[in-house]
């Protein structure tokens, strides 16, 4: 109920954005206004940037629900809200319902994965996300049965078919991980046993699921032929220029669009804005370190090689995007809940997850990248995997002492719970120290909402609440003005370039001419035009329009309009 609330609770209310969600709007609205569902375009011109997934759901979106805000944010929102859901179920299932429903809240209220080019933006990461969790999640079938290879081959390519080859990126990990797993098992069992029987059963089953791995792949590749084919043959060299180039090797070899940044571009990005979370699902990585492999669960390395090879990659890219790495959040939020509820249930770990709370809620109104707080937090992570390396707080012995006041039913599932080697998820067998637990967790998640509650309520965007200085023009109630008072006059943009946004709300006034764009020190050009336009410009250009006779009508934030005098 919370992620339906978070992802489409006013989705409509504000404008879209200058850059990249209006351009993917646009593309959409001219697959509906030109009825073409396989040549993309932008403002009449073939679109190459990006698959055609997206733009093909926002497209239906328009066709039931119109060209509108709403409209164009409703499927990244969904596919958000559904990945906030399966990062519970799934990780309910791989732990428990407390880690769960932990990483469901963590993931639901974090700004980076609602608002920032993810579920309540009308971007392509969200969908991509979710088709990411639900590969990762058949690839983790796969290793009981490995038909799930090819329904993660299929999520597989519905993710390539969204934002391009980081689909794959999750299967060197899982193929990886199951190749280790057999090399172990294999000297397991001729350590052991020495029995060369057992070894070559292990090498048949290690060649089928690769049989297999290899076929899933396969599949996943195939499914996405038949529209690079199309885009091939129609366009050449044209298209593979810039979408295997331009949009695929280009932003990992060199700076684009003037987005540079360092090697830890992404850690600044996650300390400053996704604490403590990000510090706790660092203190897994100590963990492992500290403890023999055999003592931690295997999901628990598949989730830390899942979000640091996100991290990595994105790290070694010469182009830097805040919104390249969000696809690391469903795994750092599982790590987080792991340690968090791991922590609960350790002795004195209610002290760790206290300071881990002070400081991810500092953290919060600060977003500091100095050395103090990164000495701080290099502190905690060490402490927090350190007591995460210690024995569960309540043993057999100690529960055993605690089940004869329960009622018969609690304390068979009690004990069931604990012989089967799993925490003891009764709240009557919770020490105090949990309930304080439960509290440090739940400060900084409210510490997040409330950012989260404030965009969406009141309207304040990420930009003013993260102090980014972005250019947000009110193109949309100005072209609602134009709309209602000048309907169908040709329009003039003097010394303005069109953004996307501009673009779009242009767009859809439906102009009996095409939009010109004219450099300010041409404007006078427009004394001698056989049209009579409406001249948008900036208010401190208003002075060379009057000098050639056009006149204010009406301004709306930085932009103002005028017409010619006598018109």
């Amino acid at each position: 109920m919370l992620a339906a609330w978070v992802f489409f609770y006013g989705l409509g209310f504000l404008p879209l954005t200058d850059w990249d969600e209006a351009w993917h709007a646009q593309v959409a609205s001219e697959i509906v206004s030109r009825g073409d569902w396989l040549w993309l375009h932008y403002r009449n011109l073939p679109y190459f940037n990006k698959p055609p997934l997206t733009f093909w759901l926002k497209a239906v979106a328009f066709r039931i629900g119109g060209v509108n805000e709403s409209s164009a944010r409703f499927f990244p929102a969904l596919f958000g809200d559904a990945s906030v859901m399966m990062t519970a179920w799934f990780f309910a299932k791989l732990f428990d319902r407390l880690t769960g429903l932990l990483a469901g809240f963590i993931l639901c209220t974090s700004w980076l994965f609602t608002l920032h080019h993810a579920g309540r933006s009308g971007e392509t990461d969200s969908t991509l996300i979710f088709f990411q969790i639900m590969t990762f999640i058949s690839l983790w079938q796969a290793r009981r049965n490995t038909r799930w290879y090819y329904l993660a081959g299929v999520f597989t390519a519905l993710g390539w078919m969204t934002k391009g080859s980081t689909a794959y990126l999750l299967w060197p990990v899982m193929l990886l991980g199951r190749l280790l797993e057999h090399i172990e098992n294999r000297r397991h069992l001729n350590l052991n046993h020495g029995l060369v029987a057992h070894a070559t059963k292990s090498k048949s089953v290690q060649e089928v699921w690769f049989r297999h791995a290899v076929g899933g792949l396969a599949l996943a590749f195939g499914l996405t032929l038949p529209w690079q084919g199309l885009m091939l043959a129609r366009y050449g060299r044209v298209f593979a220029k810039a979408f295997y180039v331009g949009e695929g090797a280009l932003p990992a070899m060199q700076v684009i669009e003037n987005h540079p940044g360092d090697s830890t571009f992404y850690l600044q990005i996650f300390h400053a804005f996704f604490q403590p979370w990000f510090l706790l699902a660092a203190a897994p990585v100590v963990w492992a370190l500290w403890r023999n492999r055999s003592a931690i669960e295997p999901a628990v390395f598949y989730l830390i090689a899942w979000g640091g090879l996100i991290l990595v990659a994105c790290s070694l890219f010469a182009t830097k995007m805040v919104w390249y790495a969000t696809p690391a959040l469903p795994p750092l939020a599982g790590l987080a809940a792991v340690a968090g509820i791991g922590l609960s249930r350790r002795r004195g770990g209610w002290m760790v997850l206290l300071a881990v709370a002070g400081f991810g809620v500092y953290q919060v109104t600060e977003q500091s990248w100095t050395t103090v707080s990164r000495s701080i937090a290099g502190l905690l992570v060490i402490l927090a995997g350190w007591r995460l390396a210690t024995p569960v707080l309540w043993s057999r012995l100690a529960c055993e002492a605690r089940l004869a006041g329960l009622s018969p039913r609690r304390a068979s599932q009690a004990r069931r719970l604990n012989n089967e080697g799993g925490p003891i998820a009764d709240w009557k067998l919770f020490h105090w120290q949990t309930g304080i637990s439960m509290f440090c967790l739940a400060v900084p998640l409210a510490a997040h909402f409330k950012v989260i509650y404030g965009a969406i309520v009141h309207g304040n965007s990420v930009a003013e609440w993260s102090e980014l200085n972005v250019d947000d023009e009110p193109w949309r109630e100005l072209c609602h003005r134009i709309d209602r008072d000048f309907p169908g006059r040709p329009i003039v943009l003097a010394g303005i370039p069109l953004n996307p946004a501009a673009y779009f709300y242009l767009h859809q006034l439906q102009v009996p001419s095409d939009i010109n764009s004219v450099a300010l020190e041409r404007v006078h050009e427009l004394q001698f035009s056989d049209l009579d336009p409406l001249v948008i410009t900036r208010i401190e250009w208003a002075d060379t329009l009057h000098a050639i006779h056009f006149q204010d009508l009406f301004s709306e934030g930085s932009l103002l309009i005028l017409r010619r005098e006598g018109k």
